[in-house]
């Protein structure tokens, strides 16, 4: 089915519009239906997701990032996989 506005990807996130699309991925406006928010989404390229290297890499991106307190930062609230297998990002939208 792939990514596009209305899928819910989480129990608690809705894909809302596509931000940005590069080679290593996508960013997406989405709806943090449990916060009453918007959030941003960002998505490994699925060629990508089948490098495990990679795949730790964009994981350590999540924890790393998540410990930083700054504002100049963006904040990361959680990671995780779609049923689908699309590794995500969920970040402060700003």
């Amino acid at each position: 089915m792939g990514l596009q506005p209305g899928k819910q990807i989480a129990d608690n996130l809705r894909l809302v519009r596509l931000l940005g699309r590069g080679a290593m991925g996508s960013v997406w406006l989405a709806d943090h239906l449990a916060l009453q928010s918007q959030v941003a989404v960002k998505f490994m390229a699925p060629a990508m997701a089948e490098d495990e290297v990679s795949v730790q890499r964009f994981r350590q991106e999540a924890k790393a990032a998540a410990e930083i307190r700054s504002p100049h930062v963006v904040q990361v609230f959680d990671h995780g996989r779609t049923e689908d297998g699309q590794l995500y990002i969920v970040m402060e939208w700003l």
